[in-house]
């Protein structure tokens, strides 16, 4: 992604293959949203499943849909378009 800083990317995190992390929302897994997509991207590419308990993507999630695809590629033109 670029743009993203660092300690984004590197973020460290104790979850493991089939953990389930359970958040309020998606923002709250990162600063804002776009972090929280990005954390949650790495979640599902590590087998951990998320359950969010409010908002547009409030339920069990354990695999990336496609709706977190089309997310991802419109935060990230749009930090690089800034």
């Amino acid at each position: 992604m670029g743009g993203l800083d660092r300690r984004v990317r590197d973020r460290p995190t104790a979850a493991e293959h089939g953990d389930l992390l359970t958040v309020q929302e998606v923002d709250r897994l990162g600063r804002n949203l776009l972090e929280g997509l990005i954390v949650l991207n790495d979640l599902f590419q590590r087998g951990v499943g998320v359950r969010v308990l409010e908002g547009m993507a409030a339920g069990e999630h354990t695999a990336r849909p496609l709706i977190l695809d089309l997310a991802l590629a419109l935060a990230d033109a749009a930090a690089t378009s800034s």
